[in-house]
């Protein structure tokens, strides 16, 4: 597995972290890219295709082609610890909570995050801030654009009425644009 996400650049389910601070803001950062993958692909299903963040690989600046680095000493030790505690932040800021599992890589110091599809859009349940910025609002419906996660726009909510899944949060903004084309979705 780790062979063939090393050989694809980041894009819609695929996002690369050098590491992983303890602190909340880190973990609500990484938690809204996984929030954000998941809702892409429920937004454009890829039979049995899942989302994956790999900590401890960063992008070459020059080529843009992954290097695993590994994460050195990892404060969370296992991966039911890593799990736990994003869960206990996942519950508590989106909903519904996603499914996802956390793997330490075979013979690594990498760490992968298997986000797996939603059965319905999630969105920000509470506002999470750090230092005085917001990192999202509360009923915000995120997705990844290429390799950057942004705002649900009115045409990704069109998307989801025609399929059925309805979402009840509270009537806000949306801004606009369309996915990009990447991990097999169409534009």
């Amino acid at each position: 597995m780790l062979g063939e996400l090393l050989s694809q650049n980041e894009g819609p389910c695929l996002d690369f972290k050098r590491d992983l601070a303890q602190e909340k803001a880190a973990l609500l950062k990484l938690l809204k890219t996984v929030v954000a993958m998941a809702n892409t692909l429920l937004l454009y299903p890829v039979k049995e295709a899942d989302g994956h963040v790999l900590l401890g690989v960063e992008s070459d600046p020059a080529t843009g082609k992954p290097k695993p680095l590994g994460v050195k000493n990892p404060w969370w030790r296992t991966e039911e610890g890593l799990k736990d505690r994003l869960g206990d932040l996942m519950r508590e800021y989106f909903d519904p909570p996603i499914d996802f599992e956390v793997q330490r890589l075979p013979e690594s110091e990498v760490w992968a995050i298997r986000v797996h599809r939603p059965t319905v859009p999630v969105w920000a349940a509470k506002e999470a801030m750090e230092k005085g910025r917001t990192l999202f609002k509360k009923g915000d419906v995120l997705v990844r654009r290429v390799a950057s996660t942004q705002q649900a726009s009115h045409e990704d909510l069109e998307r989801w009425q025609t399929q059925n899944l309805h979402l009840s949060i509270p009537s806000q903004p949306y801004a606009t644009g369309a996915l990009e084309k990447g991990c097999g979705f169409p534009v």
